[in-house]
């Protein structure tokens, strides 16, 4: 199931919709809320009976970024730097990674798979 994160002003917060139940969780940090997302599951699967709760039990909780919870959780990317290396406006992606402005699908796309080519070059280093 995919869980939106999305960074606030005093941590994260993540969200999915399930049945009829919308899930959240809030937390100070990326790790915590990972966690107090489990326990909201938990909670929400009260609501359910066999063989609905399990199956909402089972679920493989796979958490999605918004850009600026990206930007915060790996503070060691230069933003400047990594515009650059994407070939768009550094301006324009620290507006994006402060959540200023929202990226089109198509950028968010180009910012993730920017994101693993830098990470497949990081990769192949060696010393």
């Amino acid at each position: 199931m995919k869980v939106k994160v999305e960074k606030t002003t005093n941590g994260y917060s993540a969200h999915f919709n399930y049945k009829e139940h919308l899930i959240t969780a809030v937390a100070d940090t990326y790790s915590e809320l990972k966690k107090s997302m489990t326990d909201a599951v938990m909670f929400a699967a009260e609501d359910y009976e066999n063989p609905a709760k399990q199956k909402l039990l089972a679920l493989k909780l796979e958490f999605i970024l918004d850009i600026p919870a990206f930007f915060d959780l790996f503070p060691t990317i230069n933003q400047s730097g990594f515009a650059k290396f994407l070939g768009i406006n550094g301006s324009l992606l620290r507006q994006y990674a402060k959540g200023l402005k929202e990226p089109s699908a198509k950028r968010s796309e180009e910012i993730l798979q920017g994101v693993r080519r830098l990470g497949m070059l990081y990769s192949e280093v060696q010393f």
